[in-house]
């Protein structure tokens, strides 16, 4: 017999006090939410660029604004490759929330003289939510 123990305050106590024990492990080691958030977006794209072939150009210092109890952050970063890779990309990001929403995309081609070939980047802003 399969018992149900998700409604069982004995087993959210247990949540409730694991939650603070990784909040005090994370302040120990002076590690934010946001710098977390950070080093997971970058696993995550680089994860995904190796999969599509696409190169990471820049990844910019986000932007943080605070508004009537919430925390907007903007990630803003480079990529380089194929167009249809670069939709790849785009479309696994779209399709986890948890990473956040596009906000902005920028498709610019570029020629480079030295191979006389056309190279795309797109500029995308990630942007992340969350209430303070």
């Amino acid at each position: 017999m399969i018992t149900d123990n998700t409604s069982s305050p004995k087993l959210g106590h247990q949540l409730s006090q694991k939650e603070k024990e990784l909040d005090l492990l994370l302040s120990r080691y002076n590690i934010t939410a946001s710098e977390s958030f950070q080093n997971d977006l970058l696993k995550q794209l680089n994860t995904y660029s190796d999969s599509f072939k696409l190169k990471i150009i820049d990844f910019k210092e986000p932007h943080v604004i605070s508004e009537k109890g919430f925390v907007s952050t903007s990630y803003i970063f480079s990529l380089e490759g194929s167009f249809n890779g670069c939709l790849a990309l785009l479309n696994k990001i779209e399709h986890n929330p948890s990473l956040g929403s596009i906000k902005h995309l920028n498709f610019t081609k570029k020629r480079n003289n030295k191979t006389n070939a056309d190279q795309l980047y797109v500029e995308v802003i990630l942007q992340k939510n969350r209430g303070l």
